[in-house]
């Protein structure tokens, strides 16, 4: 029979509570694929459940409704392999994306979310929009969608809002999307939100605090057990960076 771990070990486990003096069971917690195993056995289904949800994922996405349409901004998080013989670390697979979800409106507060239109925001593209210093600044980018497998192209478009935008007279800004079927049809939609200066403000801050966790670097920073794709990974372990040394001045340039 397995031996049953006390909640507190899941406690442990994630950094919450100390290790306990005298307390031989808890000075030792490592993760493997779907155990957390102890010097004092293997977890109960109980205690594994428990762990499972404490590690569910949050979604959560910034909205901005006008008249013209619907702006949702959400986040694509990034995915890992795991490295190493025994899978005893992580690397980054694929970095984290921020989307940007546009919706026409069609009647009184009521959005088309069902026909939307999406560009996807790597990192590149989001330190480009931030470091902008006039406007329009334009990004492209084509992919496949919808059921009859089209390329599109996307074109999103940040500029100075028009006066003849019936939102609010402090619409300063506004986004455009536009998307291009490169099929013989050659449709073309076009789907516009005006923006206040604060609204844009909140855009580009989301992106900056973006930028790390697109990158995985929290995690990185952090340790702690986190999800590969359909696996769970190990621990990050500081042992792999404990003698690392700081860079010299030749490497960054005697300039900095």
């Amino acid at each position: 029979q397995p031996r049953r771990i006390p909640s507190t070990a899941a406690d442990i486990a994630f950094g919450l509570l100390p290790p306990k003096q005298g307390n031989h069971m808890f000075r030792h917690v490592s993760f493997f694929s779907r155990k957390v195993v102890t010097k004092g056995g293997c977890c109960s289904k109980k205690n594994t459940n428990l762990i499972r949800r404490r590690m569910k994922s949050t979604f959560s996405d910034y909205r901005i409704y006008k008249d013209e349409g619907a702006l949702s901004i959400g986040v694509v998080k990034p995915s890992f392999r795991a490295g190493g013989a025994e899978g005893q670390y992580l690397t980054l697979s694929r970095p984290g994306l921020v989307v940007f979800e546009l919706a026409s409106r069609y009647s009184e507060k009521m959005y088309d979310w069902k026909n939307k239109e999406a560009f996807y925001f790597n990192v590149a593209q989001a330190g480009e929009l931030l470091a902008a210093t006039e406007l329009p600044i334009m990004f492209e980018g084509k992919r496949m969608a919808g059921d009859n497998a089209v390329f599109k192209k996307y074109t999103i478009e940040f500029h100075h809002g028009s006066e003849s935008s019936s939102s609010n007279s402090n619409s300063q800004y506004e986004v455009l999307l536009k998307t291009d079927t490169l099929d013989e049809d050659k449709n073309e939609t076009r789907i516009s939100v005006p923006l206040t200066k604060g609204e844009f403000i909140v855009i580009r801050s989301l992106l900056q605090f973006s930028i790390p966790y697109m990158l995985a670097w929290d995690q990185a920073f952090s340790g702690g057990s986190t999800r590969t794709d359909g696996v769970t990974g190990s621990v990050f372990s500081g042992e792999r960076y404990a003698n690392a040394e700081l860079p010299t001045t030749d490497l960054w340039g005697k300039h900095l």
